[in-house]
């Protein structure tokens, strides 16, 4: 009998040493002396077309080795999915699209020195959108006079309908690009149908008819982020006249396919490694991030590396979509299924639900520090949703100790109550309720001075610049208190005054520089954000995380 020894038993798994020790490498591990970093600058809105984009200044930063957009990258229509080949999907997407179609659709690509410098670049960047409207439900995608998600000409590589000349005459603007099919799949992009099927087994009204009673149900599943502990990444280099992709792919065969379009070169100058993946569940089966990083290092000739920021994983990717399943069925009463009907629609990428009877919702913002003293959690918040403009109310309570790399300082506002209504994924303004006393305001601490009678002041500006501003003392009365601010109240006071940032004249002013420039702010509602392009919060579901945060890509 041969040995099978083995068999059922435990055994050491062989990679396990490498990974516990640190020894196994990953994507993100790896590094060049002269690589490039690549950034992302993404659409603040869900649905617009480019009107003007003003790359001059972030193409002048020193340290940009390019800025790519849809302008100067090629007009190659393609997938992101890695399913199959020929992929079904509808080719649907460039590099850089003159028309967005979600918050944190990408508008140009920024290739630099470092990755601070990638996030400087994308803070120069200016974009005027021609705002159209959106759809964030499959109702609203299906209704009558709907906003198109695609409205541009249609291709198809086989099985073109023989109408598909006439068709296309009710294509829109020049910008909404292409949708190229490579074979008819129930597709109606005038609409908003991606894809579709129809079928069915038996006689379907024979079987109500027969049926004791007839159940009919909607049912509504959420957007779900697969949000791995590794985020998308990717290593690009050239080697041998080869373009070398080290990444954290779930499909390297179809990441080499991809990025052969995009790049214009046979695949087999293309050699993809599949590195060590951090997690994937299915979300690394797409192609979000090699066929920008591959690009870019083609073009550059030079080693480039790009990894989604957590913020990007959550606004950026692709997800689990979310279903509205309409389903009717009957029965006997001896448990028999007469009969089943069921309608499934999805909402696709880029697009998400409403989520409603949920707990833990949660919205992520960025307070800048000039700001972030003034609070304390469980103070009350407003939340309003960019898509409906519905208000709820909600509790900050997070706020992180330490500041960011830009900065500022991250903070959870815990929607108040369930069945909020709010759009998972969706921007939402939040404004923090500080006071609600009338009249006060807050100024840094040491702004406030002490007359030798007790009695306290500000001193306000009157005139000049540098070392020649000219100060009045204003008499005013503190209030609360807390180790960087003081509430003030004062009948000479004004909002928008501007005063000392120290009420001690003996520290001088700097000609060119200004510590006066401290302004007046009347306790209220403080409209939190990170002050970059993306938006001031995010609904997002859980605890801490993920919300916008800045142009990122690093």
């Amino acid at each position: 009998m041969r040995d099978v020894a083995i068999l059922g038993r435990d055994h050491i798994k062989v990679d396990s040493l490498d990974k516990v020790l640190g020894r196994a490498k990953f994507a993100a591990d790896y590094y060049m002396p002269d690589m490039l970093y690549g950034g992302v600058f993404r659409s603040t809105v869900p649905h617009a077309y480019i009107k003007k984009l003003n790359l001059e200044k972030a193409r002048a930063l020193p340290g940009v080795a390019a800025v790519l957009t849809a302008y100067n990258t090629p007009e190659t229509h393609y997938m992101q999915a890695g399913q199959g080949n020929p992929e079904p999907s509808p080719h649907d997407r460039r590099l850089f699209n003159l028309k967005v179609r979600h918050v944190g659709d990408r508008v140009a690509g920024i290739i630099a020195r470092t990755p601070e410098i990638a996030d400087q670049a994308a803070a120069l960047i200016k974009v005027e959108y021609e705002p159209q409207g959106a759809v964030y439900t499959v109702e609203e995608a299906m209704a009558e006079g709907a906003p198109l998600v695609h409205n541009g000409e249609v291709v198809y590589n086989a099985g073109a309908p023989a109408d598909l000349a006439e068709y296309n005459k009710l294509a829109g603007d020049e910008r909404e690009g292409k949708v190229v099919y490579q074979f008819p799949l129930g597709a109606d992009i005038h609409k908003n149908i991606a894809a579709s099927n129809k079928g069915g087994i038996g006689d379907m009204e024979k079987g109500f008819a027969e049926a004791d009673a007839i159940v009919e149900r909607t049912y509504q599943t959420s957007q779900i982020q697969h949000t791995p502990l590794e985020p998308h990444v990717c290593y690009a280099h050239i080697e041998g006249g080869r373009l070398v992709l080290n990444c954290a792919t779930q499909v390297p065969y179809h990441v080499r396919r991809i990025v052969s379009w995009v790049c214009g070169i046979p695949e087999n100058k293309i050699h993809v490694i599949k590195e060590r993946v951090g997690g994937g569940y299915g979300s690394k089966q797409d192609i979000l991030v090699e066929d920008l990083t591959g690009y870019a290092a083609w073009v550059t000739g030079k080693p480039v590396y790009y990894r989604n920021t957590r913020a990007e994983e959550f606004y950026a990717n692709s997800t689990r979509h979310p279903m509205r399943v309409k389903v009717k069925m009957g029965g006997k009463k001896d448990g028999t299924i007469t009969a089943l009907d069921a309608t499934v629609g999805a909402v696709c990428s880029g697009t998400v639900a409403t989520i409603q009877d949920v707990d833990n919702l949660t919205v992520e913002v960025t307070i800048p520090a000039s700001s972030v003293g003034r609070l304390k959690t469980g103070l009350q918040c407003n939340i309003t949703s960019d898509a409906t403009d519905d208000t709820v109310t909600g509790t900050l309570t997070r706020i992180d100790p330490v500041a960011n790399d830009s900065g500022s300082f991250g903070a959870t506002v815990t929607v108040n109550g369930r069945d909020s209504g709010l759009l998972v994924g969706i921007p939402a303004k939040v404004e923090i309720v500080i006071s609600t006393k009338d009249n006060v305001f807050t100024v840094p601490r040491d702004a406030v001075g002490t007359n030798d009678d007790g009695s306290t002041y500000v001193l306000r500006k009157t005139g000049g610049e540098g070392v020649d501003m000219t100060f009045e003392q204003v008499a005013v009365t503190e209030g609360d208190t807390n180790d960087y601010y003081v509430e003030i109240t004062g009948s000479d006071l004004n909002e928008g005054d501007v005063i000392r940032a120290t009420a001690d004249l003996t520290q001088g002013i700097e000609s060119g520089t200004s510590d006066s420039d401290v302004q007046m702010m009347e306790n209220g509602d403080l409209y939190v954000g990170d002050g970059s392009n993306m938006p001031e919060g995010t609904v997002v579901m859980g605890g801490p995380g993920g919300g916008p945060g800045g142009p990122g890509g690093q």
